[in-house]
């Protein structure tokens, strides 16, 4: 394809191009000119007398047709029926070809960005050991939201446009040289003028436009600033001059906007008028041409040379549009390949230790993260989990919260201090032991497609008697029983035959049944009646009876107050360590958290 591509080509591997691309659009660059010399045939011959059915037709210095070819017999009529059902089917063959070219163009772009998809999610997972995964989240929703969608346009420009567009353009170029060299490489000379024109407006109108635009939007600000503050200036200064610096900021935000208006508007209209003048020169030259005796010009091949400039015109405009699309594309593509090469020459550690549970003691020592783009997300937090407790991390940012939570299950490697696990620094040991010491709870669950058994046996295959017993200590074994057919019950991701903190649970469940040392838990925000919230509050005490590290990032008011430790984080460190009583008697943070994030009228609020 194009040089800057080919990095990202051996990034996503996106497999070889079907060559037939390329012959279909060419048919379709083609057929326009047909249909130019179709309708141009048509014209020439109802122009032309009886008398000449035998001449030939000159629809131009180089193009000559026997005027018998469609004309026997003086029917003129056959020959202009011939040629209408001839342009009808090249219309058809233009739809059809155009339509498959679309469809492949599409296909190729959606198998690409898929593959793209794919190799974003294994580096997502890769990096989510080092960034963690909310550390990465600005970066991947660029990656899939911005960057993936410019790349797939591009790709799909390419296949969709330049075979197309680049015969078109050489096809009806050498159709009008056909009809008149001169009067053609005159009009390129004139096509060319007009590109120019239309690039000095465009950057006039390009490097005006940002200025004039925030001059308008800080005039907006001042005149929003005032209206808010004029009753208290009124009372160090009089009405009359509050009033007048209003009008003051109301008449330079006319101008400006005046200004801007008067910037775009002449743009059009400039262009537009050396259009008409383009085409009123050309067409003089061509009408003087035509007067001239024994002429080789007339409307027919006027018309037909009208059409093929501006099919040729159309076609460069389409080939620039796809230059477009590449360079805006080639930007995102060269990000993609920076995300996408991150850390691919680090290997894992040889010698990692392997733990079999934590069992005493999980402590964060001076610890600081920073995300994918460098900014900190956590900086010199220090904090001590006992095993049997329950802890609720809050924060006036939730992602600085989850960032914490993540870590604790090994995704984020802290740019300084140390998580340790009984006394081990996390970084030494084994993640696939730390994995398996270690479970997740989201508010869905999670579930996965599959049944429910296979929903709680997780990467430890436990007994259906285990399972049994994980999911009455979790509360939700008769909801379980309700369904068709209990465990063997087909489930997929948000399946709705469960309330949503009964599939919280059934995550509990899965961490019982899977006998971990640390759980992370996500509570669901949703509303539900007192006893619900101290069912799924019960629920999860189970886990702090046996023995394990409980972390919860918490979304109820019931769970605040009977958590063991509540770690409040605040522009990225700790700012206060207690239980819910506290916590209300000694931080003013923590009392507004409470009251904006968990009062149960939060809801009514917002």
């Amino acid at each position: 394809m194009v040089k800057p591509w080919g990095r990202l080509d051996e990034v996503v591997a996106p497999g070889p191009v079907p060559l037939f691309i390329w012959a279909f659009g060419g048919i379709v660059g083609l057929l326009i000119p047909l249909e130019i010399v179709c309708f141009g045939w048509i014209l020439q011959l109802l122009s032309i007398d009886n008398a000449d059915s035998h001449r030939s037709l000159e629809l131009g210095e180089w193009i000559r047709i026997p005027g018998s070819l469609f004309y026997g017999e003086g029917n003129r009529l056959r020959g202009v029926t011939t040629l209408l059902g001839s342009a009808f089917l090249i219309a058809i063959a233009y739809v059809f070809f155009q339509g498959i070219v679309e469809r492949i163009a599409a296909s190729i772009g959606n198998q690409r960005s898929q593959v793209l998809s794919r190799a974003i999610f294994i580096k997502s997972g890769q990096l989510a050991a080092i960034q963690s995964i909310s550390g990465q989240r600005t970066t991947l929703r660029e990656a899939m939201e911005e960057s993936t969608p410019k790349v797939r346009a591009a790709w799909e420009a390419w296949y969709r446009m330049v075979p197309r567009y680049g015969v078109q353009a050489v096809a009806c170029f050498v159709l009008a040289l056909c009809i008149h060299p001169l009067v053609t490489l005159l009009s390129v000379v004139c096509v060319a003028l007009l590109s120019q024109l239309y690039r000095m407006l465009d950057l006039k109108d390009r490097t005006s436009h940002p200025v004039l635009n925030e001059r308008i939007s800080s005039l907006k600000l001042r005149i929003k600033e005032l209206c808010e503050t004029g009753p208290l200036l009124a009372f160090v200064h009089a009405e009359e001059a509050s009033a007048e610096s209003l009008n003051v900021q109301l008449r330079s935000l006319m101008q400006a906007e005046e200004q801007l208006q008067t910037s775009r508007g002449w743009k059009k209209p400039t262009m537009a008028l050396f259009v008409v003048m383009a085409i009123c020169f050309v067409g003089f030259i061509l009408s003087v041409r035509m007067v001239q005796p024994n002429s080789d010009l007339h409307i027919s091949s006027t018309f037909m040379f009208f059409s093929a400039v501006i099919g040729a015109t159309a076609a460069c405009l389409g080939l620039q549009s796809v230059g477009s699309y590449f360079r805006e594309g080639n930007d995102k593509a060269q990000s993609l390949v920076t995300l996408l090469t991150q850390h691919e020459d680090e290997t894992p550690l040889a010698g990692k230790q392997s733990i079999k549970s934590i069992a005493n003691r999980i402590e964060l020592d001076h610890v600081t993260l920073r995300d994918s783009l460098g900014h900190k997300l956590l900086e010199d937090v220090c904090m001590t989990m006992e095993p049997g407790k329950l802890v609720a991390v809050i924060g006036s940012d939730r992602l600085q919260a989850r960032a914490l939570a993540e870590m604790l299950l090994g995704f984020g490697r802290p740019s300084s201090g140390r998580i340790l696990l009984d006394s081990v620094n996390m970084i030494d040991i084994d993640p696939i032991a730390l994995r398996k010491n270690s479970a997740w709870i989201g508010p869905d669950g999670p579930l996965v497609a599959g049944t429910l058994e296979d929903n709680l046996h997780n990467e430890r295959t436990a007994s259906l008697v285990e399972l049994t017993e994980a999911v009455r200590a979790a509360g939700v074994y008769e909801a379980i029983q309700n369904l068709s057919d209990g465990l063997t019950t087909m489930v997929s991701p948000h399946d709705d035959r469960l309330k949503p903190d009964y599939l919280f649970r059934l995550g509990i469940a899965r961490a019982i049944a899977k006998k971990p040392s640390l759980v992370v838990a996500e509570e669901p925000d949703v509303r539900v009646t007192p006893t619900t919230e101290e069912e799924t509050l019960q629920s999860l005490r189970q886990l702090t009876s046996r023995g394990m590290f409980v972390l919860v990032l918490p979304n109820r008011l019931m769970t605040l107050r009977q958590a063991d430790t509540i770690v409040v984080l605040h522009e990225h460190q700790v700012a206060a360590i207690g239980n819910h009583s506290q916590l209300l008697e000694s931080s003013e943070l923590y009392r507004h958290l409470n009251y904006i994030r968990f009062s149960p009228l939060r809801h009514i609020l917002a």
